[in-house]
C-alpha cells in the first residue's frame, strides 16, 4: 500500500489547527500499515512526539528560522535547509500531502512532479491579516501582507494546478476553492477535522470544576466560586470574533456566569483592547484570559463548562467544536466555514450569524436558561461526534489513498 509524506508549516506539538490534523492523521495510519513521515519545524520532544515516533512515524524535523513568527506564518519559507530536507525524504515516499502554501523552492524546482500530490486547504491566511490590522499598526503583518501573502496565494495557485488530489476540510472551503480557482470538482475530496474519542471523554464534572477553579485563581487571582462556565478556546484575534463575545455577555441580564478565554496570544495589542474593552463594559473582572494552555488540561475544560462559545468571523472546520462536543460539552457558535455541516441548529447545538452581538447574546441567555434544553444539546452533540472519530476519518483517507495510488 502506499506511503504518505506529510509538510506542515507548524511545530507538531501545536495545540490545534494543522498540526492536530496531521499527528492524529498519521497515529490511525501507521496502525492500518501505511508509511508515514512529516517535514515540520523543529519542536520540543513532547509526548505526542514521542507517541508518534513509538508508532514508527518518521519525522523530519527542520531549524526555525529566528524571524518573528508573526512576520512569517511558515518561519523556514524560504529555507535551503527546509528544502533539503524535504528534497532528501521524497524518496521514500509515494505520496505527497502538503498542508501549507509554503513550500515555494519545491513547487518553483518541480520537485514533486515525479510523486501523487495532495494538497490539504485549511484555511485562508489572507483574510486573518486583513482583520488583524483593524485592530492596530503591525509592521510585521504589513510585510506580511505585502511580501509573504502574494507568494502565498501564487504558490497555492501553482499547488492546485499540481496536485493530484485537493482536500478541503469542509464542502464551504471547497465551493470556495471552485469559485476562486475554478477547480474540477471531481479533483475534490472534502475529509473533515477528526477528534480523538478516546481522550476527548466526559470527565466527572465536580474533579473538572476543581481543576478549571484551581487553574483561574491561579491566573487570573480570581475564585469562580458557583458560577457556570462559558469556555472560548482559540486564539485571542479578530478572526476569531473574541470581542463579540464580550460585547454578548455583557449584555446577559444575570451575572451568575464566568467566561473563560484559554487560547495563544500572538496579538498583544488586540488582547488589551479586548481587555479595555471588557473594563468598558463592566465585565473584565467575569472574565479570565489564560494564555496557552497544556493539551492534558482540556478535556477538564470542556467538561466543567456550561457551554463552549466559538463567535469566529472564518473558519475551516475548527477541531475545538468537535473536542467540545465528544466531551458531551453544548455548542454555540457562528454560522462559518464547515461548522454549520456539524453543527445543526437547535438539534445538536446553536447557530448565530457572524458578528452578531445581539444574537450571540441570544443564544447564551436560552443555554443558560433553559437546563433540560442544554442537556439535549449536550447529548446529541456527543453522539454526533463519535462520527467524526479518527478511525472514521482515517478510513476515507485511506481510501483517498488508494484512488490516486492505483
Amino acid at each position: 500500500m502506499s506511503s504518505v509524506l506529510h509538510i506542515v508549516q507548524t511545530t507538531l506539538d501545536h495545540v490545534g489547527g494543522p498540526a492536530t490534523y496531521v499527528r492524529e492523521l498519521s497515529k490511525s495510519l501507521v496502525k492500518k500499515g501505511i508509511k508515514v513521515g512529516i517535514v515540520a519545524p523543529k519542536s520540543k520532544n513532547t509526548k505526542e512526539i514521542r507517541e508518534l515516533q513509538e508508532l514508527g512515524v518518521e519525522i523530519y524535523p527542520v531549524d526555525n528560522n529566528p524571524l518573528p513568527a508573526s512576520f512569517l506564518r511558515a518561519p523556514w519559507i524560504f529555507s535551503i535547509k527546509a528544502h533539503r530536507k524535504i528534497r532528501n525524504a521524497l524518496s521514500e515516499y509515494d505520496v505527497v500531502n502538503i498542508h501549507v502554501e509554503s513550500t515555494f523552492l519545491q513547487i518553483l524546482m518541480g520537485d514533486f512532479k515525479d510523486k501523487k500530490l495532495v494538497t490539504t486547504i485549511h484555511g485562508f491566511p489572507l483574510y486573518e491579516d486583513l482583520e488583524s490590522l483593524k485592530f492596530g499598526f503591525n509592521i510585521y503583518k504589513i510585510l506580511h501582507l505585502m511580501l509573504i501573502t502574494p507568494q502565498h496565494m501564487l504558490t497555492l495557485s501553482k499547488l492546485i494546478n499540481d496536485s493530484d488530489l485537493i482536500i478541503p476540510l469542509s464542502n464551504q472551503l471547497k465551493n470556495t476553492l471552485i469559485e476562486l480557482f475554478g477547480i474540477d470538482n471531481k479533483k475534490l475530496v472534502t475529509i473533515p477535522n477528526g477528534v480523538d474519542t478516546g481522550f476527548f471523554r466526559p470527565i466527572n464534572p465536580d474533579i473538572a470544576r476543581s481543576i478549571v477553579r484551581k487553574l483561574v485563581s491561579r491566573r487570573c487571582g480570581v475564585d469562580i466560586g458557583n458560577d457556570l462556565i462559558l469556555l472560548y478556546l482559540a486564539r485571542v484575534e479578530p478572526r476569531k470574533g473574541t470581542d463579540v463575545l464580550v460585547r454578548a455577555v455583557s449584555q446577559l441580564s444575570k451575572r451568575d456566569w464566568f467566561l473563560l478565554m484559554a487560547g495563544s496570544i500572538e496579538q498583544p495589542e488586540y488582547v488589551r483592547y479586548v481587555s479595555d474593552l471588557a473594563k468598558k463594559l463592566g465585565v473584565l473582572n467575569k472574565i479570565c484570559i489564560t494564555g496557552s494552555l497544556p493539551r492534558t488540561m482540556l478535556p477538564a475544560l470542556y467538561s466543567a463548562s456550561y457551554v463552549y462559545i466559538l463567535p469566529s468571523l472564518f473558519e475551516g472546520l475548527p477541531a475545538t467544536i468537535l473536542e467540545a462536543m465528544s466531551c458531551k460539552t453544548p455548542i454555540i457558535a457562528s454560522k462559518v466555514g464547515g461548522i454549520p455541516e456539524v453543527v445543526i441548529n437547535e438539534y445538536n447545538g446553536i447557530l448565530f450569524n457572524p458578528g452578531s452581538v445581539e444574537e450571540l447574546s441570544k443564544a447564551i441567555e436560552y443555554v443558560l436558561e433553559s437546563p433540560k434544553a442544554r442537556e439535549t444539546l449536550a447529548t446529541r452533540a456527543y453522539l454526533t461526534s463519535q462520527l467524526y472519530s479518527w478511525k472514521h476519518i482515517a478510513e476515507k483517507y485511506y481510501t483517498m489513498l488508494f484512488s490516486i495510488a492505483h
